[in-house]
């Protein structure tokens, strides 16, 4: 039964070959156009949800009108954080990242790192960040404390075990304490940090 059903299509296929071709062409076209779609859509909501807190966890914009211009940033200012916990009793704790690039000294070369932030002690409670090495709740409560990546610790010292060791940037003369080491972000975050 079928075999007749097979030969019956093969026949039909050959007799209307552009028809065929068409048909074919464009049903290939149509399930490869939305298998795409789905795996962007998928890829796009799986963004940040490594965090254990990810639907506790929000970000405030600042929207700022300026006659009949309207901007939208990514960005609010460091007073609002703490403004935030103090009078708002929903928000239970809040964490402020400024990114930057530094240039850091290494064997007597400059080395840019466009991927630093600073950040305040808080960060290691909000985003789930798995220490490598060091105690992430006391990393850093100090000044000049640095928590780095396991691949910018290999990329400066060769190894993963870096915490009491330091870094150097260029035109601050004070010493910057590595306390902890993080493993590298996930691809799928928001911010990629070193």
């Amino acid at each position: 039964m079928f075999r007749n059903y097979f030969r019956t299509s093969v026949r039909s296929l050959s007799k209307n070959k552009g028809f065929s071709f068409l048909n074919v062409y464009g049903l290939a076209l149509g399930l490869t156009c939305c298998l795409l779609i789905l795996f962007f859509v998928l890829d796009e909501l799986s963004y940040d949800k490594f965090n254990t807190k990810a639907e506790r966890i929000y970000r405030v914009n600042t929207d700022t009108k300026y006659g009949a211009s309207f901007s939208s940033r990514a960005i609010a200012a460091p007073a609002v954080a703490l403004s935030m916990v103090k009078d708002f009793p929903e928000v239970e704790k809040a964490v402020r990242l400024f990114p930057d690039q530094e240039y850091v000294k290494k064997d007597g070369q400059m080395i840019l790192e466009d991927k630093m932030a600073y950040a305040d002690a808080d960060i290691f409670d909000i985003f789930t960040l798995p220490a490598v090495e060091g105690n992430l709740n006391i990393a850093l409560i100090h000044p000049h404390s640095v928590v780095i990546t396991e691949s910018t610790a290999k990329k400066y010292f060769n190894t993963i075990h870096v915490v009491g060791k330091t870094f150097n940037f260029f035109g601050d003369s004070s010493v910057h304490n590595i306390t902890g080491v993080i493993q590298d972000m996930p691809i799928q975050s928001h911010f990629h940090f070193d």
